[in-house]
């Protein structure tokens, strides 16, 4: 078993897009969980996509490669940590299954200065599939976010946006509705991003798990590393 940290156990929650437009994986989604290791309360700690000079944990063997943190300038932004491990330095892991995930937590331990006992990597993708599989997810927007997509009317492809009010989005809009950059920041990214997170998770209930197993088991399969 892992020994919890002061009462808590602390997992990385990486939100991760491998599109044909991407140059590798780039988790553009980047979560600490701390769990309460009595009551399984949980916090969580977002680290923004373009988080620059992380700093590695004592025992990071990438601090052979950036001994004052990952601090090469605007290319050394969080977010690309992981693929350029994966495709560098993948040999300072000779065990680790996945070397640029090995990375990615020990960077986000020497920055917060916690104990990282472990992380999930999530499919973009596949977690536009739980969406769907779930029969949509219902949040509350206070702010307008623009939007690429197919309009929800009109079935064309276009700019448009989300208004303020509440929306039942289907994976592609919950996805979008949480990545959106245009007019906005880092910050209004991942309070989106949140809402997401926490909507699914109070909006999961055992009747949904029953009524959606089957679509569920389907959409599951290929989301979680």
């Amino acid at each position: 078993s892992i020994p919890a940290e002061e009462g808590r156990y602390n997992f990385l929650l990486l939100g991760a897009d491998s599109g044909e437009s991407r140059e590798g994986v780039r988790p553009d989604s980047i979560h600490m969980i701390s769990v309460n290791q009595q009551t399984s309360e949980s916090i969580i700690f977002s680290i923004p996509r373009d988080f620059q000079n992380a700093r590695f944990s004592e025992d990071s063997p990438m601090r052979q490669v950036y001994p004052e943190g990952y601090n090469c300038g605007n290319e050394c932004i969080i977010n690309f940590l992981y693929t350029e491990v994966t495709n560098q330095y993948s040999h300072l892991y000779p065990e680790a299954q996945d070397p640029g995930a090995e990375a990615m937590m020990e960077a986000i331990s020497g920055t917060l200065d916690l104990s990282i006992h472990g992380y999930v990597m999530v499919d973009m993708g596949g977690f536009s599939e739980l969406i769907d599989a779930m029969g949509g997810v219902t949040v509350e927007t206070s702010g307008w976010v623009p939007y690429d997509g197919r309009h929800p009317e009109t079935d064309r492809w276009g700019d448009w946006w989300f208004e303020p009010g509440i929306h039942t989005f289907n994976g592609d809009q919950a996805l979008s509705y949480a990545r959106s950059r245009k007019y906005s920041s880092d910050y209004n990214r991942i309070q989106r991003q949140q809402c997401i997170q926490q909507a699914m998770v109070a909006q999961f209930t055992p009747q949904t798990l029953l009524t959606r197993f089957t679509e569920l088991m389907q959409a599951s399969e290929n989301l979680f590393e």
